[in-house]
């Protein structure tokens, strides 16, 4: 007997670019004001998730989760999905309120 299976294709598509001043994370401040430039103006929780390679340049930027004014819901499945995809060596979380961006 055969038995049919699911055939998947899976793509990871560039929907934007935003101009950044820093093109290497080298330290702390450097992931922040990369978050801050791709937050700048949202008016509601975000989640997000910053892409490495292997000499820390920034590969991308995805944003997992959009909250509400005071929280937002993440699954760890969503967090490596974008990273995975993008062959990332490594990754930087980044969770922004109204009030703050906190680098994870």
């Amino acid at each position: 007997m055969m038995y049919k299976i699911q055939v998947y294709k899976i793509k990871l598509v560039r929907s934007s670019t935003k101009s950044v001043k820093v093109d290497v994370v080298k330290e702390v401040e450097d992931a922040v004001k990369v978050l801050r430039t791709y937050l700048e103006g949202e008016d509601r929780e975000h989640f997000v998730v910053l892409m490495l390679d292997i000499k820390w340049r920034i590969i991308g930027i995805h944003t997992i989760s959009i909250g509400t004014l005071t929280e937002t819901l993440v699954h760890p499945r969503e967090v490596f999905k974008a990273a995975i995809l993008a062959n990332a060596h490594a990754i930087i979380l980044g969770h922004m309120s109204r009030a703050t961006l906190i680098p994870h």
